[in-house]
């Protein structure tokens, strides 16, 4: 007989509920953003900004143990020495959870710009369309690349183009940016 998963929606669900359950501002980024800010795609990663704001990495763990997810302290707090992202796995379901932290002072103006949406019936925290362009220009993968060109073709008039641009300069992907802007004549 083969292995039966938790779905997404149930997933989420949980991983939502218990965010507020404890408290955590978050924000949603990643492919999930850009999902909701441009055309839908498949993803089997949560990408999520989660400001801990005293409450530390021990509540963190604990939620996600909750869940269901492998987390032990000394490699959370191993990864968080080296970098600012904490990967969670679980073996009852194909799903990963990516833990972003607020390291820099854009990721704070970004974190400070999130907007509510709704996915799969909850209300949630994302990403502004924006901060997740930006992102996705920075991370310079072709699946991310495709993610800001969905969202400025789905976004286009809507977006804050100074904003962008100021950004897009001091993260150093103002070509990009501009290429996006050409492609989708904005």
């Amino acid at each position: 007989m083969g292995r039966t998963f938790k779905g997404f929606g149930t997933v989420f669900q949980a991983l939502t509920r218990s965010l507020r359950h404890y408290r955590f501002s978050y924000m949603i980024v990643g492919g999930w953003a850009a999902n909701y800010h441009g055309m839908p795609r498949a993803t089997f990663d949560i990408d999520l900004v989660v400001k801990l704001d005293g409450q530390g990495l021990p509540l963190v763990i604990r939620m996600m143990k909750r869940l269901g997810f492998d987390l032990r302290p000394e490699d959370a707090e191993q990864i968080l020495r080296i970098g600012n992202r904490i990967t969670v796995t679980s073996s009852s379901h194909p799903y990963r959870i990516d833990l972003w932290l607020i390291r820099t002072a854009y990721d704070q103006v970004a974190f400070d710009r999130r907007k509510k949406g709704t996915l799969l019936g909850v209300t949630v925290w994302f990403a502004s369309p924006e901060d997740t362009i930006l992102s996705k220009l920075g991370a310079d993968r072709a699946k991310d690349i495709e993610d800001a060109s969905s969202i400025v073709a789905v976004q286009k008039t809507r977006l804050d183009w100074g904003y962008l641009h100021h950004w897009s300069k001091l993260l150093n992907v103002e070509d990009k940016l501009e290429r996006l802007r050409r492609e989708h004549s904005v």
